[in-house]
This record gives structure tokens, sequence and C-alpha cells, in this order.
């Protein structure tokens, strides 16, 4: 039995959980002394493979025989470290709503620009055409910089601005990706803009595609989560690293999971766990707290 590939994983099961898994099913044969009858060696392909240099999202079969790329919004690059970073990509309503919100934030500085600079006569209007200027071409490029990659509109919807290796976007990458809404409003209200979002797969404007930036929803950090307690149980069976790894995270996240699911998840780990139901996913969580040094 194989978990689903990360990348077409609809039902629930994260890839922490298909790590533990393959893991213990099927994927290393540490647990079951020799490979399955009939397994072949191909492996699943990492998340490099099948983000960062195919670029392909992962493709399921039809009734046509046909492999067709499946409708994703989740962007995997690997840092130079080898490590996965999944984000998820904004789309044309969120970024749009934060566009307005720009806009009328900007409206309200005009506003009170004039209130101001207006009783200063030719001087004041010529210091308020300069700032003016400013607060179109520099206003997104300063918070988009100095303010975690987003504007005051793009943090009220949650999302921000980084480059397409993940990394946070710089100075330059900014400057280009604004300097080009010229192009992105042509022929009128942002009309290449939008035709370039729909057609693109990561959602990228013209400026987005010059700069390589994305445009991705801001995640919150994970709160601290504790294995539940149980009598510490120790494995059967002769677990690597990264079983053991696997396995205790699949416990932590026990208490985000419904009881149906964790049963299900804890009965395909039967060959570790020797039961299956309730008492197999006792024993699991016994197992997980032993592997964490709780005795």
């Amino acid at each position: 039995m194989r978990c689903a590939h990360p990348a077409n994983n609809t039902n629930g099961i994260e890839e922490t959980e298909c790590i533990a898994i393959n893991s213990a099913v099927c994927g290393n044969y540490g647990l079951t002394g020799a490979p399955p009858r009939g397994h072949n060696d191909q492996r699943p392909p990492s998340a490099r493979e099948y983000s960062v240099n195919q670029r392909q999202p992962y493709a399921g079969a039809t009734r046509d025989g046909k492999a067709h790329p499946m409708l994703d919004s989740l962007l995997v690059v690997e840092t130079p470290e080898g490590v996965a970073l999944s984000l998820r990509l904004a789309g044309l309503v969120p970024r749009s709503m934060a566009f307005i919100l720009d806009i009328l934030i900007r409206l309200a500085i005009c506003y009170a620009l004039i209130q101001v600079l207006g009783t200063l006569g030719q001087s004041g209007i010529g210091l308020f055409l300069l700032l003016i200027f400013l607060l179109e071409w520099f206003y997104p490029v300063l918070f988009e910089v100095y303010g975690d990659g987003s504007t005051p509109g793009k943090r009220a919807m949650g999302i921000m601005v980084v480059e397409s290796s993940g990394l946070p976007v710089g100075f330059q990458a900014s400057l280009v990706r604004n300097l080009l809404r010229t192009a992105d409003f042509l022929p009128f209200g942002y009309g290449l803009g939008l035709l370039s979002m729909l057609k693109t797969r990561h959602y990228q404007r013209l400026g987005d595609l010059a700069a390589a930036t994305v445009v991705v929803w801001r995640q919150a950090p994970r709160p601290y989560s504790e294995l539940p307690a149980a009598p510490p149980l120790a494995p059967a069976l002769r677990l690597s690293l990264d079983e053991q790894l696997s396995l205790i995270t699949f416990v932590e996240r026990l208490p985000q999971l419904s009881p149906q699911r964790q049963l299900e998840l804890a009965d395909l780990l039967q060959p570790l766990s020797g039961a299956r139901g309730q008492a197999g996913l006792q024993r699991l969580i016994g197992m997980a707290n032993y592997l964490a040094g709780r005795r």
C-alpha cells in the first residue's frame, strides 16, 4: 500500500503521515525483512523532482488513460540546504481585494495632503505633485521590502510577496515588479496583468514574471504540540532514525485528526504495532513516548 503523493493528497493525510506509513508498511524493508511480493524498486519522486526540476505538478490518470496535471495552488521550492518549502499561492480574488484596499489607503493619504498643502499656494501644489509621484511608485516597494513582503492591503488579506525561490523579496525585485504595473495596466483596467495571472501556473502578472516573484498566503507558525500521554512501549521492530521521527510526528498530530482518521492511519501501521483499531493506536502512542525518551 502506498500513501498518496504529497502534491495529489486530498484526503487529509499530510506528508509526515505519508512518510510514517510508507516507512512502516512498504517503504522500508527493515520492518518486513524483505520487499513485498510484486514490489518494484521505483520510488516516488522527491519534492525537487516534481516541483523544482520538472516544474510539473503530480499528474493523475483519467478515463482516457492519459496523465493530466492536477490543479494545485501549492508551490514547493527547495532551499540550498535541501529543505522543501511549501508555499500556498494567492489567487486573483485576494490580490484584487488587497489592491483595492491599497488604493483606498492612498486616496486617503492624498486627501490629507491636499488639506495640508493646499494652504501653501503654488509651492504647496508642487510639493503635492512630488509626494503623489513618490506615493504612487514607492508606496508598494517600501512596504514590500521593509514590511515583510506586504503592503497594508496585502497584510489585511493575509498575503505577501516573496521571490520564486521562497526568499524574502529584495529591493530590486520589488522595484521591477511595481514599475511594470504600467505594462500590466494595458490596454486598460490591468487587462494584461489579469490575463497573465489567469494563464500562468503561479498566478503571476507581467511584473512578477520579470522580477521572478510570487504572491503567497502568509502562514502562521504551527503551535508546539506534545505527545499524548501513554505508558512507554519499546517497539518490537528495529526502526531507523527517520522512521522514529516519522512515528513521533504522526502521534503528535493525532489531536488534529478525527477519531476515524486516527484509527485508519493506525491500521496502516499494523505491521509495526501488531494490533488494529484502538489497541493498535494505543500501542503506537506508547512507542512514540518510548522513542521520545519517556521511561
